[in-house]
């Protein structure tokens, strides 16, 4: 894969190769500061994708650290979108 199609970019620009896979659609990104840690000012991580494997499909998200997240209507929004894709 070209590092043009690169889905996460580490501090210093360079792609970061757990997630150049192949096939894999990312829906959302978390975007890193400074605070409270600097080495990863800039840092843009996948944190919802989607990609087909075979027959089947896979649907990731790395929100919702604890219960009370998912009382957020985004939240649970994302979650219920992402079980229905993978379910059909």
């Amino acid at each position: 894969m070209r590092d043009a199609h690169c889905q996460c970019r580490g501090r210093n620009g360079t792609c970061e190769s757990l997630y150049r896979i192949a096939g894999v659609e990312v829906l959302a990104v978390t975007r890193f500061d400074d605070n409270p840690y600097p080495w990863i000012n800039g840092v843009v991580m996948p944190t919802v994708w989607r990609k087909k494997f075979g027959r089947g499909k896979v649907f990731f998200s790395a929100l919702g650290h604890g219960p009370d997240e998912f009382e957020h209507e985004a939240m649970r929004e994302i979650l219920r979108r992402g079980l229905l894709w993978a379910s059909r």
